[in-house]
């Protein structure tokens, strides 16, 4: 009996296997690569502030470096060029700018973070260069402290 078993057990695979169909489908594999051209950009600078102890939160736009917030002892940022703005050399013409919109300021000993926000309407000049004035976002009750962060500027055509 165990013998006539696993003989219709055999012949049931084979005939299932016999009736099978194969499916397939082609397919292609792609990659498209772009090389992007190195181009050149500034740091944006807003130097050295002095802030009041205590200070509320405030922040300093680089388009007008003659309006100082209440809580700024002294600082020297209206007095360089290009301060708190990004500029890029080597731009094509008709460029689109990807900037982040803000950018976090981190010191090394952990203070509260500062935000720098580029301003939404950069534009190319004539010449390729890129300029993107930037805000300063000061918190409240800011420590002292070296507040650094970097990041990808590209541009597309």
């Amino acid at each position: 009996m165990r013998k006539y078993f696993l003989l219709s057990a055999v012949a049931l695979l084979a005939a299932t296997s016999a009736n099978a169909t194969t499916d397939y489908a082609e397919v292609t594999a792609k990659a498209t690569i772009e090389v992007a051209n190195t181009i050149t950009c500034s740091d944006i600078d807003w130097t050295t502030t002095v802030i009041k102890q205590n200070n509320k939160a405030f922040t300093i736009d680089s388009t007008y470096p003659d309006v100082v917030p209440t809580d700024v002892i002294s600082s020297d940022y209206g007095y360089i060029s290009n301060y708190g703005t990004l500029v890029c050399e080597g731009i094509g013409a008709n460029a689109t700018a990807n900037i982040p919109s803000s950018i976090t300021l981190r010191a090394e000993n952990g203070n509260t973070p500062l935000t720098v926000r580029p301003f939404s309407g950069a534009v190319v000049d004539e010449d390729g260069r890129f300029y993107a004035p930037t805000y300063l976002d000061v918190p409240e009750k800011v420590t002292a402290g070296n507040y650094e962060a970097k990041f990808t500027v590209t541009f597309t055509y």
